[in-house]
């Protein structure tokens, strides 16, 4: 169970004012969700969460299950504390399927910050999949998934002489994940690779046309190492086409790059992530870095349209027991847009989080 009690000295989106995303910040006032006057207090439980695990002995192998939810509601549920299912996922030796954090995300690459959303330029997506991992020896994992499509389009301006078109995504295949994987004592580091496949067509004609369909794909790179001093460095870097959906914060995938005839895009994305954990004491720890998501949008596409989404925050936790921890705080965000303007908001947070269970997992 968690609560958080949030102060902004720059107001947000107030569908989103549970979590710092900085593409819900305004940047036209008045207009923009989230213009008014300076400060708002907010306190909210919508980071509790709830996981079920299970480990149930069969003739072919154990089979382990995961069920997980929080109460943080997105898209049409977002600003409401209502049901968010995380994690609906089971494997058996080779064998996953279900939902649960996609190949090309890196969970133990999160910091242990405790902003609900996270750093903006890190990979992070739940996905519907069936996964296949031929190895997992000494440290070494080797798996490979089909995942449901993630993509997002902008129709940007390309078609403002002709809005009857009525675009849509359209995704024909599921997306390719590769990911190996190495552990040891000092930490681990992962490498992740994803082929995506992304496009859109009329709603307007009665074949659908047109329709277009591009395939790009991306690379990650992450790790978490031991340092001296009781501390460790959390890194993660990605870059590639087509793939802003995996990333935490903002971007699309497909835009247009001329008037008709068509001829989209795939916008480039580049994203890393950096932070320091150190260990001040036996039950004090200090987390402290940054994070950007990088995109290169055409000037054809909406002035809305992301070029970066930038964060950097500092947490200072206390655990004096192992079911309680109390946690104070900052973290500052910068939008800046294609031609809208430049949101920023600066905010500190106090959060108290009371465990069920000392197995409680991260992302």
């Amino acid at each position: 169970m968690q609560l958080d009690a949030l102060y902004d000295a720059d107001r947000v989106d107030p569908s989103w004012v549970g979590a710092l995303r900085p593409t819900r910040f305004p940047v036209r006032c008045p207009g923009d969700p989230g213009c008014g006057p300076p400060g708002e207090a907010t306190l909210s439980v919508r980071a509790s969460r709830l996981a079920v695990h299970g480990d149930i002995p069969t003739d072919l192998g154990t089979v382990r299950t995961l069920f997980e939810f929080d109460l943080f509601g997105i898209a049409s549920d977002a600003g409401r504390t209502t049901f968010r299912l995380r994690h609906a996922w089971g494997e058996m030796g080779v064998l996953g399927a279900g939902q649960t954090s996609s190949l090309f995300m890196d969970g133990d690459a999160f910091p242990a910050s405790v902003e609900y959303w996270g750093p903006p330029g890190l990979v992070a997506i739940r996905t519907a999949q069936v996964r296949f991992t031929p190895l997992r020896r000494r440290g070494t994992t080797l798996a490979f998934s089909a995942e449901a499509p993630t993509s997002s389009i902008d129709v940007g301006r390309a078609f403002e002489a002709d809005d009857t078109l009525a675009l849509r995504r359209r995704t024909r295949r599921p997306d390719l994940h590769v990911q190996w994987r190495r552990e040891r004592g000092w930490g681990h580091v992962q490498v992740s690779a994803v082929l995506t496949a992304t496009g859109f067509e009329s709603t307007a004609t009665s074949d659908g046309r047109p329709s277009i369909l591009r395939t790009g794909g991306g690379v990650s790179a992450s790790v978490r190492a031991r340092a001296p001093g009781n501390g460790s460095v959390v890194a993660q870097v990605t870059t590639g086409r087509g793939i802003a959906g995996y990333i935490n914060e903002g971007g699309v995938d497909l835009a247009p790059a001329g008037t008709l005839p068509l001829r989209p895009r795939l916008v480039p994305s580049r994203a890393w992530s950096l932070y320091w954990e150190q260990t001040l004491a036996p039950t004090l720890r200090l987390i402290v870095g940054g994070s950007d998501h990088r995109q290169s949008p055409s000037a054809l596409q909406d002035d809305r349209a992301m070029v970066s989404a930038r964060y950097v925050s500092g947490d200072l936790r206390w655990e004096p027991v192992r079911a309680l921890m109390i946690a104070f705080a900052v973290q500052d965000g910068v939008l800046a847009t294609n031609g809208a303007g430049r949101g920023a908001a600066r905010r500190a947070q106090l959060a108290v989080r009371w465990l069920f269970d000392s197995r409680t997992r991260g992302p």
